[in-house]
């Protein structure tokens, strides 16, 4: 068992885009006993190591579950899609609690939105927020909370051109004047946080009922244009953006029901005010996290799209 007690910890949504980082950390640590969470209709296939538990996300499925394997921690990493997702969550909070669970960590992992100019321009995960509101009303002294702050997820991002990047096209789409600094984590280094975190029970009284902020890197859009210019050895284009006439866009695109318009206000959000910069706030010497280097992450990234 963990020195925290924590031992038995259960991971939904362990089959997206985050659970088999998160997972391989776990594994690696040899601290806990793991389960994934998975759909009824789940085909998806995980390490032998790890305990597979079905559920419809119904409080009486769910509550059947808790009751079969005894749960000391859940870390819900569910895609944030709709209204049904956030639905899943209270329910998942609300049996976790009934059970005797002692942590709780929502799926946030993204930018602060307990920033009123971050959630303005975040409607799309009001969710988390509600989730994060319904945790404070609900936490007690044997049920607690920490939930995950990285901003955007660096290499997923850059794949799928959140943060402006096109690598085939070898383009860097920069808002103003490119020098606005954001915060940016890899996949890897959340689950080693995670770890971390319910690893120690110092740690994990120390972010008990609070946000946790961790970062790979702390660049400018500018940064990573020279960083991807180096390692890739060939010229890149950069095309600057007017950050105001972009957010009026996507605010207007976004009320007219394209879902896509939200995540391009998600990426404003990560520029805009400087508020996706969390360097001053970091808990990542406190949770012993590896220092990241830009440009071997880079390399990297460049590598898989080969």
């Amino acid at each position: 068992m963990s020195k925290s007690g924590i031992k038995n910890v259960l991971i939904a949504g362990a089959s997206g885009t985050l659970g088999p980082p998160v997972l391989t950390e776990f594994l690696a640590s040899g601290k806990f006993n793991v389960f994934a969470l998975v759909r009824l209709e789940s085909k998806f296939t995980f390490n032998d190591k790890v305990k597979i538990l079905k559920s419809d996300y119904t409080a009486s499925s769910l509550a059947a579950l808790f009751k079969a394997h005894p749960i000391d921690a859940v870390i819900n990493m569910i895609s944030w899609k709709s209204s049904e997702t956030e639905k899943a969550q209270m329910t998942l909070i609300d049996t976790s609690k009934a059970a005797g669970v002692k942590s709780f960590i929502p799926a946030d992992f993204g930018n602060d939105l307990s920033i009123p100019e971050v959630l303005d321009l975040c409607p799309i995960f009001a969710g988390k927020a509600r989730a994060i509101e319904y945790l404070e009303k609900v936490q007690d002294g044997g049920f607690s909370w920490s939930t995950i702050i990285n901003g955007p997820f660096f290499a997923m991002c850059i794949h799928s051109g959140l943060l402006g990047v096109n690598i085939k096209a070898k383009r860097c789409s920069m808002f103003g004047d490119g020098s606005t600094r954001f915060s940016t984590t890899n996949l890897e280094t959340t689950g080693k946080a995670l770890v971390s975190l319910l690893g120690d029970p110092t740690k994990l009284a120390a972010t008990a009922s609070r946000r946790v902020y961790i970062a790979s890197h702390t660049i400018t859009q500018k940064e990573l244009f020279v960083a991807l210019e180096k390692v890739s050895g060939e010229k890149w284009v950069a095309e600057w953006k007017n950050l105001e006439a972009a957010e009026r866009d996507a605010r207007e695109r976004y009320s007219k029901g394209d879902r896509k318009a939200g995540f391009d206000m998600l990426e404003i959000s990560t520029i805009k005010g400087g508020h996706g910069d969390y360097s001053s706030k970091l808990d990542n010497e406190f949770l012993g996290l590896p220092e990241d280097d830009l440009e071997a992450d880079i390399k990297q990234v460049l590598a898989e799209e080969t």
